[in-house]
């Protein structure tokens, strides 16, 4: 099994503050693959997007703002080896996102990770 190592960047946007009644996980995953289609189709680059569901804690917030939906995407090195150009396709697929939810608040992490690839036998 051939295994491929490489150093790219993983991205975490969190969505924070929307309503459990009006957002769900296919949703948000329903309106992230809607702006990523229409940002490929401009610029040739898919920016993936794996959706979770998390509550905030700790802060001072009434209930029903502590629902936050993370959005998790990492550059694959060997479909997208500019990462200046998937930075540009990523926030346009974010602003569009945002947009689409009403503008919430929103945080957005970047690391830099290694990772493996292990190609199919």
């Amino acid at each position: 099994m051939a295994m491929v190592n490489m150093i790219t960047e993983h991205y975490e946007a969190s969505f924070c503050g929307l309503s459990k009644g009006k957002h769900t996980l296919d949703s948000i995953a329903d309106i992230w693959q809607w702006i990523a289609d229409s940002v490929y189709k401009d610029s040739g680059i898919y920016v993936t997007g794996e959706v979770y569901i998390t509550l905030v804690a700790g802060q001072s917030m009434k209930k029903e703002e502590r629902l936050s939906f993370v959005v998790i995407s990492v550059r694959s090195p060997i479909c997208n080896r500019d990462k200046a150009e998937y930075q540009k396709a990523y926030k346009k697929v974010l602003r569009g996102v945002r947009r689409n939810l009403g503008n919430p608040r929103t945080r957005l992490v970047i690391r830099e990770i290694q990772t493996f690839y292990f190609e199919r036998n």
